[in-house]
Protein backbone atom coordinates (compact mmCIF):
# COMPACT_ATOMS: atom_id res chain seq x y z
CA UNK A 1 0.00 0.00 0.00
CA UNK A 2 1.44 3.34 -0.98
CA UNK A 3 1.66 6.18 1.38
CA UNK A 4 -1.05 7.79 -0.35
CA UNK A 5 -3.19 4.98 0.54
CA UNK A 6 -2.00 4.60 4.23
CA UNK A 7 -3.08 8.23 4.72
CA UNK A 8 -6.20 8.02 3.43
CA UNK A 9 -6.89 4.77 5.46
CA UNK A 10 -5.36 6.61 8.78
CA UNK A 11 -7.84 9.64 8.15
CA UNK A 12 -10.49 7.72 7.40
CA UNK A 13 -10.55 5.45 10.41
CA UNK A 14 -9.79 8.52 12.62
CA UNK A 15 -14.05 9.32 12.06
CA UNK A 16 -15.01 5.97 13.20
CA UNK A 17 -15.24 4.19 16.25
CA UNK A 18 -16.12 0.81 16.90
CA UNK A 19 -18.69 -0.80 18.42
CA UNK A 20 -17.67 -4.22 19.78
CA UNK A 21 -20.26 -6.13 20.69
CA UNK A 22 -22.44 -5.38 17.21
CA UNK A 23 -18.72 -5.34 15.15
CA UNK A 24 -20.22 -1.58 13.97
CA UNK A 25 -17.64 0.53 12.78
CA UNK A 26 -19.95 3.95 13.27
CA UNK A 27 -19.08 7.18 11.23
CA UNK A 28 -18.31 9.81 13.83
CA UNK A 29 -18.60 12.51 10.88
CA UNK A 30 -21.18 14.10 8.35
CA UNK A 31 -24.51 12.02 7.70
CA UNK A 32 -27.33 13.09 5.36
CA UNK A 33 -30.43 13.20 5.74
CA UNK A 34 -31.22 9.32 5.66
CA UNK A 35 -28.25 8.74 8.16
CA UNK A 36 -25.67 7.32 5.88
CA UNK A 37 -22.08 8.68 6.60
CA UNK A 38 -20.68 10.91 3.89
CA UNK A 39 -17.07 12.50 3.12
CA UNK A 40 -15.89 14.39 -0.03
CA UNK A 41 -13.63 12.56 -2.48
CA UNK A 42 -12.08 14.89 -5.38
CA UNK A 43 -14.37 17.33 -4.77
CA UNK A 44 -17.55 15.35 -4.70
CA UNK A 45 -19.58 13.70 -1.63
CA UNK A 46 -19.64 9.65 -1.37
CA UNK A 47 -21.52 7.82 0.79
CA UNK A 48 -18.88 6.52 3.55
CA UNK A 49 -19.87 3.29 2.90
CA UNK A 50 -19.16 3.10 -0.29
CA UNK A 51 -15.90 5.10 0.78
CA UNK A 52 -14.98 2.65 2.81
CA UNK A 53 -15.59 -0.69 0.14
CA UNK A 54 -12.85 1.00 -1.83
CA UNK A 55 -10.81 1.34 0.30
CA UNK A 56 -10.78 -2.67 1.96
CA UNK A 57 -12.16 -4.23 -0.77
CA UNK A 58 -11.40 -2.46 -4.43
CA UNK A 59 -13.53 -0.99 -7.23
CA UNK A 60 -17.18 -0.82 -7.15
CA UNK A 61 -18.86 -1.08 -10.60
CA UNK A 62 -20.85 1.87 -11.36
CA UNK A 63 -24.40 -0.60 -11.79
CA UNK A 64 -24.06 -2.01 -8.71
CA UNK A 65 -24.80 -1.06 -4.55
CA UNK A 66 -22.75 -1.20 -1.28
CA UNK A 67 -25.09 -3.23 1.01
CA UNK A 68 -24.86 -3.58 4.42
CA UNK A 69 -25.42 -7.13 6.14
CA UNK A 70 -25.65 -5.01 9.63
CA UNK A 71 -28.34 -2.42 8.08
CA UNK A 72 -26.92 0.13 10.16
CA UNK A 73 -26.52 2.82 7.86
CA UNK A 74 -23.68 4.77 9.40
CA UNK A 75 -21.53 1.72 9.44
CA UNK A 76 -18.43 1.15 7.57
CA UNK A 77 -16.81 -2.07 8.28
CA UNK A 78 -16.05 -3.33 5.07
CA UNK A 79 -16.77 -7.29 6.71
CA UNK A 80 -20.63 -6.03 6.74
CA UNK A 81 -20.62 -4.78 3.07
CA UNK A 82 -21.45 -6.56 0.52
CA UNK A 83 -22.09 -5.73 -3.66
CA UNK A 84 -25.19 -5.88 -5.01
CA UNK A 85 -27.63 -5.04 -7.58
CA UNK A 86 -30.81 -2.50 -6.67
CA UNK A 87 -33.02 -6.10 -6.82
CA UNK A 88 -30.52 -7.82 -4.35
CA UNK A 89 -30.58 -4.90 -1.88
CA UNK A 90 -34.77 -4.53 -2.10
CA UNK A 91 -34.51 -8.53 -1.55
CA UNK A 92 -32.37 -8.12 1.11
CA UNK A 93 -34.67 -5.61 2.52
CA UNK A 94 -37.94 -7.45 2.51
CA UNK A 95 -36.05 -10.76 3.83
CA UNK A 96 -35.21 -8.59 6.71
CA UNK A 97 -38.80 -7.31 6.72
CA UNK A 98 -37.07 -3.54 7.14
CA UNK A 99 -39.52 -2.34 4.37
CA UNK A 100 -42.38 0.34 5.73
CA UNK A 101 -45.14 1.38 3.27
CA UNK A 102 -45.53 5.29 4.11
CA UNK A 103 -48.88 4.94 2.39
CA UNK A 104 -50.16 2.76 4.96
CA UNK A 105 -49.35 5.08 8.17
CA UNK A 106 -51.41 7.61 6.61
CA UNK A 107 -54.41 8.28 8.84
CA UNK A 108 -56.03 10.50 6.02
CA UNK A 109 -56.30 11.17 2.49
CA UNK A 110 -54.70 14.39 0.82
CA UNK A 111 -58.20 16.61 1.31
CA UNK A 112 -58.40 15.14 5.37
CA UNK A 113 -60.68 13.08 5.48
CA UNK A 114 -60.37 9.92 7.64
CA UNK A 115 -59.04 6.31 6.28
CA UNK A 116 -62.05 4.58 8.22
CA UNK A 117 -63.09 0.96 6.60
CA UNK A 118 -66.03 3.04 6.01
CA UNK A 119 -64.30 6.19 3.86
CA UNK A 120 -61.71 3.21 2.25
CA UNK A 121 -61.74 1.17 -0.37
CA UNK A 122 -58.63 -0.53 -2.76
CA UNK A 123 -58.62 -0.28 -5.98
CA UNK A 124 -57.40 -2.62 -8.71
CA UNK A 125 -53.82 -1.51 -8.49
CA UNK A 126 -54.02 -2.51 -4.46
CA UNK A 127 -53.90 1.51 -3.79
CA UNK A 128 -56.34 2.72 -0.63
CA UNK A 129 -58.79 5.54 -1.90
CA UNK A 130 -60.79 8.01 -0.18
CA UNK A 131 -64.37 6.88 -0.85
CA UNK A 132 -65.71 10.79 0.42
CA UNK A 133 -63.37 11.97 -2.57
CA UNK A 134 -64.53 9.85 -5.04
CA UNK A 135 -68.02 11.06 -4.69
CA UNK A 136 -66.85 14.64 -4.62
CA UNK A 137 -65.01 14.22 -8.17
CA UNK A 138 -68.04 12.05 -9.61
CA UNK A 139 -70.54 14.74 -8.51
CA UNK A 140 -68.62 17.54 -10.54
CA UNK A 141 -67.51 15.59 -12.85
CA UNK A 142 -69.91 16.24 -16.19
CA UNK A 143 -72.67 13.25 -16.97
CA UNK A 144 -71.91 11.27 -20.46
CA UNK A 145 -75.11 11.79 -22.05
CA UNK A 146 -76.09 8.69 -23.82
CA UNK A 147 -76.28 9.26 -27.75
Amino acid sequence: MGEQATGALTRFMDNCEPVTESGCWIWMKTENWKGYGIASLDGKNIGVHRLAYKLFKGDIPSSLFVCHTCDVRCCVNPDHLWIGTYTDNNRDMMSKRRFVNHQLLKTHCKQGHAFTPENTRITKSGWRACRACTRIKDKNRPSRAKC
